[in-house]
């Protein structure tokens, strides 16, 4: 009767397989023994199910996938509600192959559509898809292309894939543009709404070119932020300009010649006052211009000089730090050497020390109550003989004769920093390791406080899981070996 109830569900299985096949291509799925957990394989999809869409297998197969989370739910809907177990991992091994069918199809639509997916990912990146339609319309002509992947329609995906291609490259360069020429763009318009167009139509039409130039800089490279910056920085550089001239250019035009003259007569005298020159309002502007240079060519000279002379002064001090250095750096090295060996001695001293516990605790303990090891100047006492009740944490009256010998072990090296680490197999969840490794090295920590073996700031107590196996989970001795509990001495070396 079971013989049979088993053929009838591989056969719906392979059906199912096979249904699924006709619209895209085969589907692998295996069948699961009864034997199985579903709860741990539903678990187990739904983790690469997450790790898929990271990988962005979502967009890359979507159909595939889509059926995949669909069996998942599917599955996990049959279990809520206590549906039969053959039912349950019917829909996880469909589940499984459709995934598979996912990740395959992805990677055809990295080889396939690899230049378009490097400019959707420059496009996200430079921030195109703040054009919500248009970038809207093209992921979806995307999904069109990755679709085609799965149907093997590869014609359509030759004739399309350079059309999309194209149009998120123009979104990038277009975001590209907005984001850097965007103040430029701004104080331009700002100009024309204001009339500095026809006020200062000469600086206005040199602002105009400039951001041109900018413009054509993005379109030729727009990965050279280099020449991007600079370009752009002419063009902000003008367009400030320009409402300057523009400002002036206003004022100007309501003053009275003579006003005009004064007006600039008094840049020219402010200049003057600062160097500390006599009055030259008497000379033409241009005169007074020239002599201004020439005051500001002599303060450079002069400014050139002073340099050259603290260079000197520098260099001299250097010379003199070097001969002082030189000459106490005999009775540096001799001091060094002296340091240098004094610590020698005292890192030997301590060593031969360790070298002598470790020897003492190590004949505490029998083969099968712990394994002792050196691990560089620490102290491993793994417990082989360290048993807790199956999921529990509780330390046993059984566990006492061995914890006495920790105890012993951990008092041989004065007061010493100890960490105690936990670890299991990995039957069950990660979750549930974590804690139970936790718990199992801190009730050990808690047994050594409360017997006062050191002070609780000295012990720590840390849980692994099931992350560091000391042998393969795969059997039963294996998972034995990896339930353990690791003490670990920190010996403070003075």
């Amino acid at each position: 009767m079971r013989t049979s109830y088993g053929k009838i569900i591989i056969c719906f299985m392979v059906a199912v397989g096979l249904l699924s096949g006709c619209a895209k291509g085969p589907l692998n799925v295996k069948s699961i023994a009864k034997t199985e957990h579903p709860a741990a394989l539903l678990e187990k999809l739904d983790q690469d199910l997450s790790i898929a869409k990271k990988a962005r297998v979502d967009l890359l197969s979507p159909t595939w996938y889509v059926d995949a989370r669909a069996s998942y739910r599917q599955a996990k809907a049959e279990l809520d509600k206590g549906a039969a177990l053959a039912k349950i991992l019917e829909h996880i091994a469909t589940g499984q192959a459709q995934l598979a069918q996912a990740n395959l199809y992805a990677d055809k639509s990295h080889k396939y559509l690899a230049d378009v997916i490097e400019s959707r990912d420059a496009g996200f990146k430079a921030g195109a898809d703040q054009y919500k339609k248009e970038f809207g319309k093209l992921e979806a002509d995307f999904i069109k292309l990755t679709e085609a992947v799965e149907d093997g329609d590869m014609g359509y995906v030759r004739n399309r894939k350079q059309g999309v291609n194209g149009r998120y490259r123009a979104l990038e360069l277009r975001a590209i543009k907005d984001a850097d020429l965007k103040d430029v763009r701004q104080l331009i318009r700002s100009a024309e709404s204001l009339d500095m167009d026809e006020m200062a139509p000469k600086s206005y039409r040199v602002a105009k070119t400039k951001l041109a130039d900018a413009d054509a800089v993005i379109t030729k490279n727009r990965y050279d932020r280099q020449a991007i910056e600079n370009a752009v920085a002419q063009a902000r550089f003008y367009s400030q300009r320009m409402h300057q001239i523009a400002l002036a250019s206003e004022k100007l035009a309501d003053m009275e010649d003579e006003d005009i003259a004064l007006w600039m007569e008094g840049f020219l005298a402010q200049t003057n006052t600062h160097l500390k020159t006599e009055d030259r309002r008497n000379l033409s502007f241009k005169a007074q211009q020239n002599e201004i240079l020439n005051d500001i060519s002599m303060l450079q000279r002069n400014q050139s000089s002073s340099s050259s002379l603290m260079q000197a002064k520098d260099l001299e001090i250097k010379k003199l730090k070097q001969r002082i250095a030189d000459l106490e750096g005999r009775t540096y090295q001799e001091r060094a050497a002296k340091e240098r060996i004094a610590a020698d001695k005292e890192r030997l001293a301590a060593e031969k020390r360790f070298n002598e516990l470790y020897n003492k605790v190590q004949s505490y303990f029998s083969a099968a109550q712990a394994e002792v090891y050196k691990k560089s100047q620490h102290l491993v006492i793994r417990l082989k003989g360290m048993q807790f009740p199956v999921g529990q944490s509780v330390i046993v009256a059984s566990n006492y004769p061995l914890m006495t010998t920790v105890q012993k072990a951990i008092h041989a090296f004065g007061e010493p920093d100890v960490l105690i680490e936990g670890h299991t197999d990995s039957t069950g969840s990660e979750a549930l390791n974590q804690k139970l490794s936790q718990d199992r090295a801190e009730s050990v920590r808690q047994y050594l406080i409360a017997n006062g073996v050191l002070p609780a700031n000295k012990i720590t107590a840390r849980g692994f899981g099931s992350s560091r196996p000391l042998a393969s989970n795969a059997t039963a001795r294996g998972r034995a070996i990896n339930r353990r509990i690791d003490v670990i001495i920190k010996p403070v070396m003075r």
